[in-house]
């Protein structure tokens, strides 16, 4: 309808839009912890992400849910457990966040130092990446809820 009008009294054509409202979204600080103990850290736009990662965009969608949930792709696994959100790959472990985070910073020494200091289970039977970075983040999980409670019940 706007359209119409606008033809009608030959106002100009609004631009249509080219970019999606993904590219315009607020930039997100993105931590990519490697298998053998590497850290980059980057700060992408969710395209950017899309495209350097390989990341589906409904996935990036899904882990800007409020929900906790865990989404399993052919190639990687998606974790939302608030405050921890991640993507995990074979090789890598992308830990994603607004900003400066102090709960994704627990998350990458624990995972630093479940990756540096293996356990004589890791040592028999070599434990994969991806569950490692699962359990470490399920841990820590708990542990934030446990502490969260007793904050509660016990002010």
């Amino acid at each position: 309808m706007l359209l119409s009008v606008a033809r009608r009294l030959s106002l100009p054509r609004p631009a249509l839009i080219t970019r999606s409202v993904w590219s315009q979204s607020r930039p997100m600080q993105v931590r990519q912890v490697y298998a053998d103990g590497g850290v980059e850290e980057h700060i992408m736009r969710p395209l950017e992400m899309v495209s350097k990662f390989k990341i589906l965009p409904r996935d990036l969608r899904l882990l800007k849910t409020r929900g906790a949930n865990i989404a399993v792709r052919p190639d990687y696994f998606l974790f939302r457990l608030p405050p921890f959100t991640g993507c995990v790959r074979r090789d890598s472990c992308l830990l994603l966040t607004d900003g400066p985070s102090a709960a994704t910073d627990v998350l990458q020494d624990s995972l630093l130092s479940q990756i540096k200091l293996p356990t004589e289970e890791d040592q028999l039977q070599t434990t994969p990446f991806e569950l490692r970075v699962l359990e470490t983040a399920l841990r820590e999980d708990l542990l934030s809820k446990q502490e969260h409670l007793a904050a509660l019940i016990h002010p």
